[in-house]
């Protein structure tokens, strides 16, 4: 349906705030902030859901394709919903197809008409929502392709008008009415080739091209659009509105509004205002992605958190490698239940929910492989649920002592412990759980019979049942309750040791207590064991009750014997609070050989075996040693480079490029007060940043354009970036040139684009620095003609880049692994054997650089790919010694682990 102007203006007047594309004109200098109110955050019913699936389902779905190399785009994504902008890409492998399959004169619009859904039954895609075990959903209700699934008021491109003739919103909305389940709405702020507003990365956005047929370079037509003034305010934001106004949902689940024009903060406030000034209020919540400073959660894409992440996240993906249905799918390209159940637990034990997508086929029908696969997750949840539903993380998710791979959880005072694998007669655990005389540990999924249970030495040690893995109807993964009586929240507790005590000197060891309750913990009592004929200070120590959210750490003082035998030497610390008892543990090498120097993450030196975790970063354990390397000093290994590696700034035809992730400063260490700052700044899809009046790397001003956006302040203290104020809105596009310059006087900041002033701020936290640059951790963006100059104009710095980098500090990546031996000692290196030059061929030069010599000996691992490490061996004198690269980021080497030995 197509509406007027005039007719929305009755839904738009209480909250238009209007955008400012184009040219920009002079600003008042910025005034103080008005006190910010009490940020929104992600609702209670959204942080215990846990579970929602997406539905991906649109024109694309017609054809169904993507192929299995990826996009057109370098690393991009094999996604089918991608269909229309892939085939616009000359030589593409859609392209090709799209001509092969339907001809050169077919337009994607014509899919929209193909695109019968006879099969769409509402009820059964919820039945299987509920069935699957989720607690909400999330329906894309218009792509990037500008089909709108309901009957939109600003344009005829909806499936009411066209293809369906349905209002498939609506009809889904309705029928959810009678399932007990939260409902959401995916919208994209963006259009490719809508004819007034067009993005196309890396192009940018804001393009008045409208459609064209990729084989001819015609136009075609852009089925249904009404032609409007302003795409934002007559088109994006009308709609976006409409979707509240008439479905009221749950969630709003915005996509690209960082890199087009928007209206998002507007709409936003009206969102939550809306929701909130009812008869009946409800919580609602929006992702991170609408363009505007607010986000209740962040929504990493085919990806999850190394650990714990406090702030809510939301994982999404497909259970393929698309959203869109992808008929080119086989079997071997969806995940196994296996992996898909322990995917989950891991996101949930993180602080994570799963947004897990499914893609419809055109007519409507789910492919079976997908519902299969969403059953059987249901399936688990029905006999583990009461560890996922209304869970909280715990003190950390993982467990490098178990004996199986786990993740924890905590809710109502019961920790569960899932399991990845079936442990056999015993499930070994770190010795920091809470445990009381009274605790019970129970198998879900089984009868409830108790299991036995044993907590020595800082590790906790629970007895399988009789019947083994078929004691539980659990299929995949195996969850273990732990109930204390009258426990209300489990504390987080830690014990901490140096890395590298030197024998016979005083070693601090630091206890840590958290309370991460609503309600004042029990006054605590600690004592630290360490082995004979080792001395304590204190004996014990004793702290009052912890109020809800504090953090106590207690110090004591532990020395070894000076005779003390080079060993691997574990300590443990009893925490008791009321009736419940902790046992935290540390280990520690004392060793006269060898240290390490830097980095600092690699000071965890152990004593080789079998059942060592070689690796700082990976969870695998040692299975095989030769006896050569058995009872070795170990130095694990990591997967990133330690050698100096180029930067992340290059010069490109004449241009300095900087990769994202760090920062690049010129001539580190000046302390430059007033002076301008001017440079050509080119930005990618993802912005371009440049650094000023900065101490060091990790501490400054950080400028960023956006395409899409706008202008970005930021403050970077302690290698964090938060931002400084709102985006002031520009006409930045992606690819195109801009000349930046900043005048600094006192705490007085003055931003110049293009030769107009677009910001003027106080702000003194930073006082003197350098200049640099600094990009996001997956882009690139160039720069050029960059000059400072103090207020007398005299040159600090020039530079066009003519003579390279030399100028810039750019060695992001040092990170030498330096040994310091103590005596001779014989070195053992061992790569895995995929690199060796007979294979793979990746093996790094400083291997013969430095005297290694390959034997014939293999370490074996755990690794799920099977394969084995080589050792390499090098004698080598008493001295500082640097070994590296461990390159395997910079796909030049592998990352190793390192063994020494009395010559």
């Amino acid at each position: 349906m197509r509406t007027s102007r005039a007719a929305l203006a009755g839904i738009l007047a209480t909250v238009m705030v209007a955008v400012a594309p184009g040219p920009v004109g002079p600003v008042a200098r910025a005034q103080p902030a008005e006190p910010e109110p009490a940020p929104h955050e992600a609702p209670g019913w959204f942080n215990d859901a846990k579970l929602g699936f997406f539905v991906h389902w649109g024109p694309y779905s017609v054809p169904a394709y993507a192929p299995k190399t990826g996009g057109a785009r370098d690393g991009s994504f094999r996604y089918a919903e991608w269909y229309w902008y892939e085939m616009n890409h000359p030589g593409s492998a859609t392209y090709e197809h799209h001509a092969a399959k339907y001809g050169t004169d077919f337009p994607y619009d014509r899919f929209i008409e193909q695109w019968k859904p006879d099969r769409f039954d509402p009820e059964e895609w919820l039945d299987l929502f509920v069935d699957g075990g989720a607690k909400y959903f999330v329906l894309t209700s218009k792509h990037h392709d500008g089909v709108a699934l309901w009957d939109s008021e600003t344009t005829g491109r909806d499936t009411v008008e066209l293809g369906p003739r349905r209002d498939l919103v609506s009809e889904l909305f309705t029928a959810a009415e009678k399932y007990p389940l939260k409902k959401g709405l995916y919208y994209s702020l963006a259009e490719w080739y809508h004819p007034k507003g067009g993005w196309v990365p890396p192009r940018g956005h804001s393009l008045e091209e409208g459609p064209a047929n990729p084989y001819t370079g015609e136009p075609v037509p852009y089925t249904g659009y009404t032609p409007v003034d302003d795409d934002v305010m007559d088109h994006q934001y009308p709609q976006m509105m409409e979707l509240v106004e008439k479905f009221d949902p749950d969630i709003m689940w915005c996509d690209i509004g960082i890199h087009v024009p928007n209206n998002s903060e507007a709409f936003v406030d009206h969102y939550f205002d809306q929701a909130a000034n009812r008869p009946q209020p409800k919580d609602v919540t929006v992702n991170d992605r609408c363009g505007n400073e607010h986000a209740d959660f962040t929504t990493p894409e085919y990806e999850t958190q190394a650990d714990i992440e406090p702030a809510k996240w939301e994982a999404t993906r497909g259970i393929g490698h698309s959203f869109g249905y992808n008929a080119e799918e086989a079997p071997e390209d969806y995940l196994s239940s296996e992996d898909l159940v322990e995917s989950f637990v891991d996101i949930v034990s993180k602080n994570g929910n799963l947004l897990l997508n499914i893609g419809p086929k055109a007519d409507g029908s789910i492919p079976e492989i997908q519902a299969e696969r969403v059953r059987e997750l249901g399936a688990w949840l029905k006999i583990n649920g009461e560890a996922i539903y209304g869970s909280t993380y715990w003190a950390h998710a993982e467990d490098e002592h178990s004996n199986v791979p786990v993740r924890y959880t905590e809710r109502d005072g019961n920790l569960y412990v899932t399991a990845f694998a079936w442990p056999g007669e015993e499930l070994t655990l770190s010795g920091d759980l809470p445990l009381a005389a009274s605790s019970q540990v129970t198998l879900l999924g089984s009868d409830g019979e108790s299991l036995a249970w044993q907590r020595a030495d800082g590790r906790v040690r629970i007895t399988m049942p009789e019947r083994g893995e078929s004691a539980t109807k659990s299929r995949y993964a195996y969850t273990f309750k732990i109930a204390t009586p009258g426990l209300e929240a489990p504390l987080h507790t830690g014990l901490d040791l140096p890395g590298q005590p030197e024998p016979g000197e005083p070693i601090p060891a630091t206890v840590t207590i958290t309370n991460p309750g609503r309600h004042v913990a029990p006054p605590t009592r600690v004592r630290l064991t360490a082995p004979d004929g080792w001395s304590v200070e204190p004996a014990r120590a004793h702290q009052p009750p912890l109020r809800p959210g504090e953090t106590r750490t207690m110090t004591f003082t532990v020395t070894p014997p000076e005779d003390a035998p080079p060993a691997h030497y574990r300590l443990t610390a009893d925490v008791t609070a009321g009736h419940v008892t902790y046992q935290p543990a540390d280990s520690i090498l004392l060793s006269d050989l060898v240290r390490v120097v830097k980095p600092e993450k690699l000071t965890a030196l152990t004593i080789a075996g079998a059942g060592v975790r070689p690796y700082v970063d990976r969870n695998w354990a040692l299975t095989e040693l030769p006896d050569e390397l058995t009872g070795a000093v170990l130095v694990p290994g990591a997967n990133d480079d330690k050698r100096i590696q180029p930067g992340p700034m290059s010069v490109v035809d004449g241009r300095a490029r900087v990769a994202g992730g760090d920062v690049t400063l010129a001539k580190t260490g000046q302390e430059w007060t007033d002076y301008d700052v001017e440079l050509t700044v080119r930005p990618t899809t993802r912005g371009a940043g440049w650094v000023f009046r900065a101490p060091d790397r990790r501490n400054g001003y950080m400028w960023q354009l956006y395409p899409g956006t706008g202008l970005t302040p930021h403050l970077l203290r302690d290698g964090t970036f938060t931002r400084l104020a709102g985006t002031i809105p520009l006409d930045v596009v992606a690819g195109r040139d801009y000349r930046v310059r900043m005048e600094l006087r006192g705490s007085l900041i003055r931003t110049f684009v293009d030769g107009q002033l677009v910001d003027e701020r106080e702000d003194g936290t930073f006082a003197a620095g350098t200049v640099g640059f600094r990009e996001a951790a997956n882009e690139t963006a160039e720069f050029d003609d960059v000059r400072v100059t103090d207020p007398g104009g005299q040159v600090l710095l020039a530079d066009d880049f003519s003579a390279g980098t030399g100028q810039w500090d750019n060695d992001a990546f040092a990170d030498y692994l330096v040994l310091d031996l103590r005596r001779d000692a014989t070195v053992y290196v061992a790569f895995d054997e995929r690199g060796a030059p007979e294979r793979a061929d990746w093996w790094p030069d400083w291997l013969a650089e430095l005297g290694f010599e390959r034997t014939g000996l293999t370490v074996g691992t755990d690794d799920p790919g099977g394969s084995r490490l080589v050792v390499h061996r090098a004698e080598l004198p008493a001295g500082r010694i640097a070994l590296g690269p461990n390159g395997a980021t910079s796909g030049s080497s592998s990352s190793y682990v390192t063994f020494v030995t009395e010559p």
